[in-house]
């Protein structure tokens, strides 16, 4: 229940910061990391758990973003402390489901504003409801 509750509060302070900045807050989500990362240990979580479940889908989105520059540093971080937090079970899922959303959005205000699909989107909104998604069918 705690774990579901730092998730939901990280993902709608990251989303409200996101949608009023066009950006996401570094420190804090860096701070967040720490007590997941501490509590997984406790928890008798390995390493690899720990890395397949942060690290490595950072590193994709990290590697999508230099490819596409769709995606900036605070993405990246907020799907690391929210891999530590969920686990790759329930991350993976969210991420598919938030890029599923984002995408269906930007066609639709690409086809009813006439805007270019080079149009930038806050993704932390998207992952937001991509997780409470999950967390409902699950």
């Amino acid at each position: 229940m705690i774990r579901l509750l730092v998730i939901t509060g990280l993902l709608i302070y990251c989303s409200i910061w996101d949608i009023r900045t066009g950006m996401l807050p570094v420190v804090p989500l860096l701070i967040l990391a720490v007590p997941g990362f501490l509590w997984r240990i406790v928890s008798g979580s390995t390493f690899w758990w720990i890395f397949f479940s942060s690290v490595f889908p950072a590193a994709v989105l990290y590697l999508i973003s230099a490819v596409s520059k769709g995606f900036g540093r605070g993405d990246v971080l907020m799907i690391f402390a929210a891999g530590i937090w969920e686990g790759f079970e329930t991350l993976f899922p969210a991420m598919l489901y938030a890029f599923v959303l984002a995408g269906c959005m930007g066609i639709l205000i690409a086809l009813f504003r006439k805007e270019s699909l080079r149009l930038r989107l806050p993704f932390a909104p998207f992952f937001a409801a991509g997780t409470f998604l999950q967390l409902l069918l699950s």
